[in-house]
Order: C-alpha cells, then sequence, then structure tokens
C-alpha cells in the first residue's frame, strides 16, 4: 500500500513539474488521464515490490542486474510523465525531440531534431517514453528540449 501511495505521488509529481501546473489546477479530463497511468503501473511496481519482500532478488542482485533492470523500465514511466505534462504548458513553448543515447526505434529516429510547439506535439499524439511509440518507450532515452527555433519537421 505504502509503494502503490508513493508511485501515484510520483507519477503526479512528474506530470506537474514538466506542465508547471498546480494540482488544483488540473482539468478532470486530466486528472483521469494521470489516474490511467497510475493505474498501468501501479501493477507492475507492486509486483516488483512482492518479488523484492519475498526475496526473490538479494541485495546483490538489486543493481543493474535483477531487480535494477526492472527499475530502469519503471525511471523511463516518470520521464515519459514528465514529457506528457510538457506538453500541457499554458505558455505553449516550441520544444525539439532529441534522442538519448540509445538504440532508436524508427519513430523517435524520425522524430529527432524536429521543432514543434507544446500544443502541436500533443495533439501528434507523440512524446517521449509512450507506449504509442515503436519502442513502446522501453528504454527510450528521447527527450523535449524547449527551443527558441523554428517549427521544422512533419509528425
Amino acid at each position: 500500500d505504502e509503494m502503490e501511495a508513493i508511485v501515484a505521488a510520483l507519477l503526479l509529481a512528474a506530470f506537474l513539474r514538466g506542465s508547471r501546473l498546480s494540482e488544483s489546477a488540473l482539468s478532470k479530463r486530466l486528472r483521469e488521464e494521470i489516474g490511467e497511468e497510475v493505474t498501468i503501473n501501479l501493477d507492475a511496481v507492486t509486483s516488483l515490490a512482492d518479488d523484492v519482500y519475498a526475496g526473490r532478488y538479494k541485495p546483490e542482485q538489486l543493481g543493474a542486474e535483477g531487480a535494477g533492470r526492472r527499475v530502469e523500465l519503471w525511471v523511463g514511466t516518470l520521464a515519459g510523465m514528465y514529457a506528457r505534462g510538457q506538453l500541457h504548458r499554458k505558455d505553449d513553448p516550441r520544444y525539439e525531440w532529441v534522442v538519448g543515447p540509445t538504440e532508436h526505434c524508427s519513430d523517435c529516429a524520425r522524430l529527432d531534431g524536429q521543432v514543434h510547439t507544446a500544443a502541436e506535439w500533443l495533439s501528434s499524439g507523440h512524446a517521449p517514453q509512450s507506449r504509442s511509440l515503436e519502442c513502446k518507450g522501453y528504454r527510450c532515452q528521447c527527450r523535449l528540449v524547449e527551443t527558441t527555433s523554428r517549427s521544422r519537421g512533419g509528425f
């Protein structure tokens, strides 16, 4: 139960930080969207917590091997929530899609270097670490970087 509360709080915090909104400024639709993401992630995090508490992972396995790999995937989800928040900024900044130092799916490779407003990214349905990407956001290290550059690229 504690782990579930922590997950819900972290996902909400990541979204709020990216959007620069206060929790009280969230619309009902955004609350539902965040709630759906929390629900999806609770199963995975609860399963991880159960495995750790059951002794499936020894302390030396909590790093890059074993549980560490599962935690790494979940951290990507936090980054994805931050990126989703960025697309809801009221000032509608321009963002450039920047790929990270990893293998890229065809979606991320195609979007690399494109610049669009937050609203345009939002309406396109593309966001880093998103399940809508070919990579499904797994080990995706792409991000949106605020820029003053003119729009470029096509979705």
